[in-house]
């Protein structure tokens, strides 16, 4: 049976002098689904960049679920790259 492709994570250990693995199957991708959508209730807009570089206004809760599917995309890129080794 194959060893699950693990990746390291967060600071060096001081008692290893290593980094912590974890498998990558096990990362947790925060649900920011209900900050988005909390967000997006109240209104608040922030100002972002456009792809043209050009201010634009945009509701904060917008930026946060554009970040929640980036974190899923992420992760199964991840989980792609570790089952194609």
């Amino acid at each position: 049976m194959a060893q699950p492709t693990t990746i390291e994570v967060g600071p060096i250990n001081q008692e290893t002098g290593k980094k912590d693995s974890i498998p990558v199957a096990e990362i947790e991708v925060p649900d920011l689904w209900h900050i988005a959508q909390d967000l997006k209730q109240t209104g608040l807009k922030v100002y972002d960049r456009d792809h043209n570089g050009y201010l634009v206004q945009r509701l904060a809760g917008d930026l946060v679920l554009d970040l929640w599917h980036l974190t899923h995309d992420l992760k199964r890129g991840i989980q792609a790259l570790a089952e194609a080794k």
